[in-house]
């Protein structure tokens, strides 16, 4: 499976995250935001055991593929 970060968690950011958990190959394993209250928000909307880093340099390293 791919580990996917989506950086900017507004509306298109969410609706992209929405498309990411209904994939099989694809997880989504990390959210970027500089508005930390809007990524803790999205985990919380996906159910996703996603993990919020604030930094995209430490997302870069945890991630195969990076949708901004």
């Amino acid at each position: 499976n791919m580990k996917a970060v989506i950086v900017g968690c507004g509306n298109i950011g969410t609706a992209v995250a929405k498309f990411i958990t209904a994939q099989k190959q694809i997880k989504l394993s990390v959210l970027v935001d500089e508005n930390t209250e809007a990524a803790l928000l999205l985990r919380k909307k996906l159910k996703a055991n996603s993990t919020q880093i604030k930094s995209l340099h430490d997302a870069i390293h945890k991630c195969d593929l990076i949708i901004e």
